[in-house]
């Protein structure tokens, strides 16, 4: 392996060298420029020698570009390493092994957050130890990874737990797992304008009412709307914030407390993009890491993921009608792969002979991704002139035959409700709370419970 001029080696091995048929074990070495770096690669160097090559990386992408063409099994990462994020960190982590190094508990939290479980504190007056404690859990990681070393010099001081050589942090609420016991519910239109926006917040804001306190987050990419339908317009950019926090690193539970909006005690609103040319800035590993941290602070959380869905051409075997993602929303799909046992999808279809016969093949595909979550099917803005009660009965029997573990449901067309609404800025419980569609709305979330719960 070529080094770089500020890299060291050890024994003049290489990437590709072997010796007495051991593989040698490469490192790739990132540190931020400080009064203690100096001192500290020099140790580092003593403590690798004769364990096998590394290489000095100059910046972040120096990192990634050794990691993806296999050049470094295990990268010893500072947390102040310039242009680092949890996308990055993640990006490294599916490639090599990685031990963190920081300062301070703050660095920890930040590595721990990023997903780094192997973490190393730099003690000032303690670098040779702490140079001993890294090089030895770098090594004890590519024992786990199956890869043979030259010798085993540095193993002799590893302890048999090599998880007491990273901090503890237990009592400052730093660096505690993230537990997600909470219940997602997805909302999706199958169509653009079916109304998925108007049930997913009837349904959080009727968990938020009954069943523990509940965020909603505005996931729709192309057209955001929650904040225009609440009157949050002031809050326009809280899901870009969040997702920024979660990439560098700082996310934590207060602060996604303090960037959703609580509309009450147990209802909160996580508002989305002000204008869809930013959705690539929602990368999928922030927006996971966000998620996770809603679902600390609240029971349940309904995500409004909007209509994504386009369709391609037939298959030419089978016939049948395709649906694929648009570009750049496979953060969408991600959100839906991710859904388990206690989890919900909700498939909004407008009332229309056309828009429900065209919809059975999407929520079959849809419901593919994420075959642990219920299904359940909503029949929007039912009115008899499209469906009589006897047909809509069929059409639900139909519908739930054709998807397993689903249900249909129906929420009536309120037009009265939906202005009043609208012109207030207001829910429809909020405006007419024994209308037809707040009454629907709160069936639709008492069904999702009773289905998870039978699951």
């Amino acid at each position: 392996m070529s080094a770089h001029p500020a890299a060291g080696k050890s024994g003049g091995s290489s990437g590709s060298s072997r010796h007495a048929g051991n593989t040698v074990v490469n490192f790739a070495v990132a540190l931020h420029q400080s009064d203690w770096e100096p001192e500290f690669f020099s140790y580092l160097s003593s403590e690798l020698e004769g364990q096998g090559s590394f290489k000095r990386c100059v910046d972040i992408a120096d990192v990634v570009a050794d990691v993806l063409a296999g050049l470094a099994g295990t990268v010893i990462l500072d947390a102040d390493f310039a242009g680092l994020d949890a996308s990055t960190v993640s990006r490294i982590a599916s490639h090599a092994s990685i031990v963190g190094l920081c300062v301070d508990l703050v660095g920890e939290s930040r590595l721990r957050q990023w997903g780094v479980d192997s973490v190393v504190l730099l003690a000032p007056g303690e670098l040779q130890q702490s140079a001993r404690s890294a090089m030895g859990l770098a090594l004890e990681l590519h024992k786990r990874r199956g890869v043979v070393v030259d010798g085993q010099t540095g193993l002799d001081s590893m302890p048999q737990d090599a998880s007491a050589l990273t901090l503890d942090g237990a009592g400052d609420g730093l660096s505690e797992e993230i537990s997600s016991p909470g219940r997602k519910v997805v909302v999706f239109g199958v169509k653009a304008g079916s109304g998925a926006t108007t049930v997913a917040t009837g349904i959080a804001e009727a968990l938020a009412a009954e069943h523990g306190s509940t965020t909603l987050i505005d996931l729709d990419l192309d057209s955001p709307s929650i904040s225009d339908n609440l009157a949050l317009t002031e809050d326009v950019g809280g899901l870009l914030r969040a997702c920024r926090l979660a990439e560098r690193g700082t996310l934590t539970a207060a602060g996604m407390a303090q960037t959703a909006r609580a509309l009450d005690d147990s209802f909160r609103v996580l508002v989305g993009l002000s204008a869809p040319h930013r959705k690539p800035e929602v990368r999928p590993v922030a927006l996971t890491r966000v998620l996770d941290q809603i679902l600390r602070l609240d029971r349940n959380l309904v995500i409004d993921l909007g209509s994504p869905w386009v369709a391609v051409s037939p298959s030419l075997e089978s016939g049948e009608l395709k649906y694929s993602l648009l570009a750049q929303d496979e953060v969408r799909t991600d959100v839906i792969e991710q859904l388990g046992v206690g989890d919900s999808l909700v498939a909004v279809i407008d009332c229309s002979p056309i828009a429900i016969a065209q919809s059975s093949i999407l929520i079959g595909q849809i419901a593919k991704l994420a075959p642990e979550a219920t299904m359940t099917v909503v029949i929007n803005r039912v009115r008899k002139s499209m469906l009589k009660p006897r047909e809509l009965a069929e059409v639900c029997e139909r519908l739930t035959q054709m998807v397993e573990r689903s249900v249909a449901v129906s929420v009536r067309y309120d037009l009265d409700t939906a202005d009043k609404a609208l012109l207030a800025g207001l829910t429809f419980k909020e405006v007419a709370p024994r209308s037809v569609a707040a009454a629907d709305l709160n069936a639709v979330a008492e069904q999702l419970v009773r289905q998870v719960e039978f699951v």
